[in-house]
């Protein structure tokens, strides 16, 4: 493919944990696998959460001491611990020994996703209410009801967990307002040339707009059924940077 031709086979894929681990967990592991080839140049391409990490990495790698002491002493949804300081402070002298060339990010939740922001505990909560009451409609199978009541407290259980930042740390670094959402959100200049691609699902025409309105409702503006389109786009490091927005077509 194009990728493989470009860079004659020097490609690596990084696999990681992400939801298990911060983005800034990730990072490390990443910056410590790049070690080896650290005067190479390197091109970072990333997808959804993985931007995150991949702009972690060169954020940290010219984030100055009193660039972290002015994130320390932010706070929306909490303060950043003394552990993700010290680890931010490890990444940064990782990050400096390598040559980042150009970071390219696609639909990354630089700034979080309102697919896990407050409200959707009650849209999920309308939603299964919904989707229960369909399915008493449809059946009368005496299983139905209480199966589904397991699955409902179960979701609502699990996206409840999304704040519990020792259970499921990926999920709430993408929490709006998060620690590593304000830092990366905070459009302080990292290392390379940054390309950013966002997107929007909704599709042109009048049906394509009516088919959106409930997306655009929860997330309260542009996004790709997954990631807002202004978080895709903000944040986005001072200096060299690129900007590619992309719609849907027609028979997209």
């Amino acid at each position: 493919n194009g990728i493989a031709r470009t860079f004659g086979g020097r490609t690596w894929a990084f696999q990681h944990a992400s939801l298990t681990r911060s983005p800034l967990d990730n990072a490390l592991v990443l910056a410590s696998a790049l070690q080896p080839i650290a005067g190479q140049p390197l091109t970072l391409l990333s997808q959804s959460r993985g931007g995150m990490v991949v702009e972690l990495l060169a954020l940290a790698a010219e984030l100055t001491e009193s660039d972290v002491r002015e994130w320390r002493g932010r706070s929306v949804l909490r303060s950043p611990t003394d552990d993700e300081v010290e680890k931010l402070q490890h990444l940064r002298v990782q990050a400096r020994a390598l040559n980042i060339h150009r970071v390219v990010r696609v639909a990354a939740p630089i700034t979080g996703t309102s697919l896990l922001a407050e409200n959707l505990d009650a849209w999920l909560n309308v939603g299964l209410n919904g989707l229960g009451f369909l399915l008493s409609a449809a059946t009368a199978a005496p299983w139905v009801k209480p199966v589904y009541g397991v699955f409902k407290d179960f979701a609502l259980g699990a996206v409840g967990a999304r704040f519990d930042r020792e259970s499921l740390p990926g999920l709430e670094a993408m929490i709006p307002g998060s620690p590593l959402s304000l830092l990366l959100g905070a459009g302080k200049r990292g290392r390379g040339e940054l390309v950013a691609i966002a997107g929007d699902a909704r599709r042109p025409g009048f049906w394509g707009r009516i088919k959106h309105v409930i997306p655009r409702a929860f997330f309260r503006g542009a996004n790709d059924l997954v990631v807002d389109t202004a978080a895709m786009g903000v944040g986005e490091r001072l200096g060299d940077k690129q900007i590619v927005w992309h719609r849907q077509s027609r028979k997209g």
